[in-house]
């Protein structure tokens, strides 16, 4: 690989039409192919963004020695095969968040990264977003005060979305916790030291037969309170507020937040910014490029993708919840 990285974008759906949009000039890197099933279909989204090159498979892709990186935008389900597969190929991958469907998937991918030395990423938004690297060094030099409890949100209403969608359906690993709770457990872990370990969960599940809405409350080595609580079907704030010592962090569309408010025990607000939130995506490119010339920066991402999952796991342990397709291998420690 030289310093450029050409990368392909392998599912090419909404979250692939942004990502082609927003990372499109990241330095030191070229988005150099787009893949689908269906050639034309994958024609179509490198003329609309200037891509100079088409696959109709995902395989012919990843078999392109040319290509140094794939971007995986595809369903939950299918993201391990095609890890496993560009990984084989010698590819490094950035994959869309939630980077694989357990806990047990994901060891054999570091697995593999590690005998290949490639870099995987999870394109997990709160991980790059420069506000929260201001926010940890900010709780580093103690401005906020020790913290005790960490509340954080997440709820969309899709009363009205096709059941039949990815989102709903339960043989694409539909449902809120892959979908929207990964986003809640990413950022609640950004303010913790270590590892929270669930302590108890419950959930409902929805007309579709995917998890509906939850609530979990986890705790760590150090008694950090943290309470999730997940809606596929009645909106909530995506909201994380984070009580300490000295006041109250909150934190507004948290995902691919720009701005913070710390409100101190006298009840003064102090706002932080830090990023833009419409360069979300390019962060993750940015970021991801480094690591493939460095594998030793951003080490903390995998350990941070590779705890969450760890949480998101327990929590379907403890639902005794499976999708169709799994058996309970998928809950091998």
């Amino acid at each position: 690989m030289t310093n450029n990285l050409n990368v392909a974008i392998l599912g090419l759906g909404g979250i692939a039409h942004a990502f082609a949009q927003d990372a499109a000039n990241v330095a030191g890197t070229t988005l150099y192919g787009a893949a689908s099933r269906a050639l034309p279909k994958a024609q179509e989204f490198a003329d609309q963004y200037h891509i100079p090159h088409a696959y109709g498979s995902y395989e012919d892709a990843i078999a392109d020695a040319a290509v140094d990186a794939v971007y995986i935008a595809t369903p939950h389900r299918f993201h391990f095969s095609e890890i496993m597969a560009a990984l084989r190929a010698g590819k490094h991958v950035l994959s869309e968040k939630a980077i694989v469907m357990s806990s047990h998937e994901l060891r054999q991918v570091s697995a593999l990264a590690k005998k290949q030395n490639k870099v995987v990423m999870e394109a997990q938004t709160i991980y790059h977003m420069p506000l929260y690297a201001q926010l940890r060094a900010m709780q580093q030099a103690d401005v906020f005060g020790d913290i005790r409890v960490i509340d954080v949100m997440f709820g969309s209403n899709n009363s009205n979305t096709d059941p039949n969608s990815r989102l709903l359906d339960p043989q694409l690993a539909g449902g809120a916790l892959l979908d929207i709770g990964v986003y809640a457990l990413s950022a609640a872990r950004m303010f913790q030291p270590d590892a929270p370990q669930l302590l108890n969960t419950t959930m409902k599940m929805g007309p579709t037969s995917v998890d509906d809405r939850s609530v979990a409350s986890f705790t760590n080595n150090y008694g950090i309170l943290t309470n999730v609580s997940l809606s596929f079907y009645g909106r909530l704030p995506k909201q994380i507020s984070v009580a300490t010592t000295k006041g109250m962090l909150t934190i507004m569309d948290y995902p691919r937040a720009q701005a913070a408010v710390f409100t101190d025990i006298n009840r003064k607000a102090t706002t932080i910014t830090a990023g833009e939130t419409n360069k979300a995506m390019a962060y993750e490119l940015a970021d991801f490029a480094e690591a493939c010339q460095n594998p030793s920066a951003h080490r903390d991402d995998w350990r941070w993708t590779t705890e969450v999952m760890d949480a998101m796991t327990a929590m379907r342990r403890s639902w005794g919840y499976l999708y169709p397709f799994e058996d309970n291998s998928a809950f091998q420690q």
